[in-house]
C-alpha cells in the first residue's frame, strides 16, 4: 500500500485529490490483502503522466493511466461519469469530473463503490460496509440501469457472490433474471474470464448461474431442468481441484460431446482446450486397475489423468444419489478402485516408469540411424514404448537399440 499512498501524496502535492478505490477497499475491509490497488483522482490523464516518470497510457480515452513504481503497476483513473450504453457493453460518453462521489455513483455494486484515503478514512456513500457485514451483493442505485449499462455486470454479480460467498439482493437478482438475455451482447473473452473466476471459487455457484437465467443464455448446451440438477453439477465442480482445467472439465462433464463447440465458442486457449477435452474424451472409460492399463491411459491424458479420476469418483457419487430410481451405471466404481488407480499412477511417476514416447531413451533420430524409413519412425517408437510399459527396466539405449535391430531384421525378412 505504501506505493499507492505515495502516488496519492504526489497527486495531492500537485493540487489534486486522490483515493484508493474499488475492490481494494472491499478487500481491506474484509481483512484480505488486495491483489492490486486502483487509484481514482481528480487529475486528468495528461497531468498524471506529467507527474510520474514511468507511465503507460493503457486506457487514456476513459481516463486510465498505469503508473509504474518500484516494479509494481498501479491503475490511476480520473473521476468520471458515464452515459449512453447502446450496446450493453461500453459507455457512449465519458465525462471527467472533480468529485469522488460522482465517480463512485457510476460503479456496479455497493461493495465496490467505496474509496479510502490514508487520512480521511473510508468514503462509503452507498452503505457498502453494511452490505459487506451482511454479506450481500447489491447494485448501486437501480439494478436494471446498472445491468443495462454493462450486461457483463450480471455475470460479475454471480461471480462475486461465489468468490465472496455472499447472497445476492432480491431486487438485484430479479433484474438479472429480467435482463439475462442481454448477456449475449458481451464478447466471449469477457464471459470466459468471469466464468473462470466463478468456477474456481470455493463456492462456485452453478445453482445461481442456472436460476438467474444466465447459464441458459451463455451455455444452452447445459440444459439443466431443475434446481436439484444444478446442485448436482455444482457439487461435482466443487469436488475437483481448483485448477481452471479441472473445474471446466467437471462443468462440461454432462455435455462432453458438445465440449469442442463450447471451447471454441468461448475462445479457450489451445493449452486449456487440450487439457479439458483430454479429460472429457475418456469419460466412458472404466477406471484402470492394472499398472499397464494406468500407463496406457496416462499416455492418452498425461497429468489430466488425475482430474479424470476425480470426475469418475464424482460420477459414482451422483449415480448413488439416483440409485432409488434403479439407474445404476456400469461405470460405478468403489472409492477403493479409484484410490488404487491413483496410487498406481503416483508409483509410475515416482519410479520414472515410461508411458510417453518422450520418456524413451532413444529418439526419432536413433530410429533413423537404425535403418528405418522416416514414415516408420512413429510406429517403431510406439512399439518400443509398448514393450517398456511392460518392462520398464528395458528402457535403456542398449536394450532399445537391440529391440530395434530385432524388429528391423524381422521386417527385412518379411519383405
Amino acid at each position: 500500500m505504501e506505493n499507492a499512498i505515495q502516488i496519492i501524496k504526489t497527486l495531492e502535492n500537485a493540487g489534486y485529490t486522490a483515493y484508493i478505490a474499488g475492490g481494494a477497499v472491499r478487500d481491506m475491509l474484509m481483512g484480505k490483502t488486495p491483489n492490486d490497488y486502483d487509484i481514482a483522482t481528480s487529475a486528468k490523464p495528461e497531468v498524471v503522466c506529467s507527474l510520474f516518470p514511468k507511465c503507460i497510457k493503457t486506457g487514456i480515452r476513459h481516463g486510465t493511466v498505469t503508473v509504474l513504481m518500484n516494479s509494481a503497476a498501479y491503475e490511476v483513473t480520473t473521476y468520471r461519469t458515464e452515459s449512453g450504453y447502446t450496446d450493453n457493453r461500453r459507455p457512449d460518453s465519458v465525462v471527467f469530473v472533480t468529485d469522488i462521489n460522482d465517480d463512485l455513483m457510476r460503479r456496479d455494486f455497493t461493495v465496490n463503490a467505496m474509496a479510502y484515503h490514508y487520512e480521511k478514512g473510508i468514503i462509503d456513500p452507498f452503505c457498502g460496509r453494511e452490505d459487506i457485514k451482511a454479506r450481500i451483493m447489491r447494485c448501486v442505485g437501480n439494478p436494471a440501469e446498472r445491468f443495462s449499462e454493462d450486461a457483463l455486470r450480471m455475470l460479475r454479480c454471480v461471480r462475486f457472490a461465489s468468490v465472496l460467498n455472499f447472497k445476492i439482493d432480491p431486487d438485484t437478482f430479479n433484474a438479472i433474471i429480467e435482463l439475462s438475455g442481454s448477456i449475449k451482447n458481451i464478447s466471449a473473452e469477457r464471459i470466459k474470464q468471469e466464468l473462470d473466476k466463478l468456477l474456481t471459487a470455493d463456492n462456485a455457484s452453478i445453482a445461481e448461474l442456472y436460476s438467474s437465467g444466465l447459464l441458459k443464455q451463455i451455455l444452452p448446451e447445459i440444459a439443466i431442468k431443475s434446481p436439484a440438477q444444478a446442485k448436482i453439477i455444482e457439487d461435482r465442480v466443487k469436488s475437483v481441484s481448483k485448477s481452471v482445467a479441472a473445474r471446466w472439465a467437471a462443468f462440461l462433464w454432462d455435455v462432453a460431446d458438445d465440449a469442442p463447440i463450447i471451447t471454441n465458442r468461448l475462445k479457450f486457449s489451445n493449452a486449456l482446450k487440450r487439457e479439458v477435452l483430454g479429460v472429457l474424451k475418456y469419460k466412458l472409460n472404466s477406471v484402470p486397475v492394472t499398472k499397464k492399463d494406468v500407463k496406457q491411459l496416462l499416455n492418452k491424458t498425461e497429468l489430466a489423468f488425475y482430474t479424470w479420476l476425480e470426475l469418475k469418483k464424482a460420477e459414482k457419487r451422483e449415480n448413488e444419489q439416483i440409485i432409488s430410481e434403479q439407474i445404476i451405471s456400469d461405470q460405478m466404481l468403489s472409492d477403493r478402485t479409484v484410490s488404487l488407480a491413483k496410487n498406481l499412477a503416483q508409483d509410475i511417476e515416482k519410479n520414472g516408469e515410461p508411458y510417453l514416447i518422450r520418456h524413451l531413451k532413444v529418439s526419432g533420430s536413433d530410429v533413423l540411424n537404425a535403418g528405418f524409413k522416416p514414415q516408420d519412425v512413429k510406429k517403431v517408437l510406439e512399439m518400443l514404448l509398448d514393450a517398456v510399459m511392460d518392462n520398464p527396466q528395458k528402457n535403456s539405449f542398449p536394450e532399445l537399440t537391440k529391440m530395434m535391430q530385432e524388429y528391423k531384421n524381422l521386417k527385412d525378412k518379411e519383405q
